[in-house]
């Protein structure tokens, strides 16, 4: 707990970091746009030298050209940019921070499920909601991101390669991540019940005679105690939930590598 509060610390501490960061990115970003490939996709059907001189003529009357008179231009869609991607880059660094604590205590808590399944996952319907918070913001950010990319060229991706980064990495990492921890805490769970339950009913038949009917019934409930905690299982996101966000992702993934490779 005290790494992570340093961790969170540190994030605000050197905020200026992230800022100059921002600039740089919205730098990359404006000449991207300036390399010609924004406004290339929009250029009427035509032999190419000319679609080209079109678009280059489209971007050099753009209110927010890297051009002679487009300063006060310039300087707003830079700031816009650079606090986009400053939010962007500080909403992962929290996530990142997130992560790390769940990855660091892992072998020192013991997670546990509610049997009784009264929120409908087990008592982890908090873990459930948070990640769908975040989840939900970065499938906005992902279709944002493919509305970005949609007028790239595969030679422009240099200058986005921060965002891109973002864009492939962020989204299935806090999927995979909290869902392989939770997969590890269910096995390490389902170890200690069963262990638990085999004991406890030993115990209990001992206590019995030799052949009697409780001893039989304890069994029998033995059996399908154990039957229930070898098919338990615990998931944080229902299948549909799964697919619905996966094709979120895929399909803007698709369209932007299909758009930026057929440029």
């Amino acid at each position: 707990m005290r790494r992570t509060n340093l961790r969170f610390a540190r994030c605000g501490r050197f905020s200026w970091v992230v800022a100059l960061g921002s600039l740089a990115t919205a730098a990359l970003l404006m000449a991207a746009y300036r390399a010609g490939g924004a406004f290339f996709a929009l250029a009427p059907s035509g032999a190419e030298a000319e679609r080209r001189a079109w678009s280059e003529a489209a971007y050099t009357s753009w209110w927010a050209a890297l051009a002679p008179g487009h300063g006060a231009g310039v300087v707003v869609y830079g700031l816009f940019a650079a606090l986009i991607s400053y939010i962007m880059i500080k909403h992962n660094l929290m996530g990142i921070c997130f992560i790390l604590f769940f990855v660091s205590i892992r072998n020192w808590v013991t997670y546990g499920v509610d049997q009784g399944n009264t929120d409908g996952f087990y008592g982890w319907s908090p873990m459930r909601r948070l990640l769908g918070y975040v989840i939900f913001s970065l499938l906005l950010s992902v279709v944002a991101f493919s509305s970005l990319f949609i007028g790239m060229s595969a030679g422009e991706i240099p200058w986005t390669a921060p965002f891109l980064i973002l864009y492939l990495i962020a989204l299935p990492a806090y999927i995979l991540v909290p869902n392989r921890l939770l997969k590890s805490a269910m096995r390490d769970f389902r170890t200690r019940e069963i262990a638990s339950t085999r004991e406890e009913f030993a115990q209990a038949r001992d206590n019995c005679p030799p052949l009697s009917v409780d001893r039989f019934q304890l069994r029998e409930l033995e059996r399908a105690e154990l039957n229930h905690l070898r098919t338990l299982d615990v998931r944080l996101f229902k299948i549909k939930e799964l697919v619905a966000t996966a094709s979120v992702y895929l399909a803007s993934l698709v369209a932007t590598l299909a758009r930026i490779f057929m440029h």
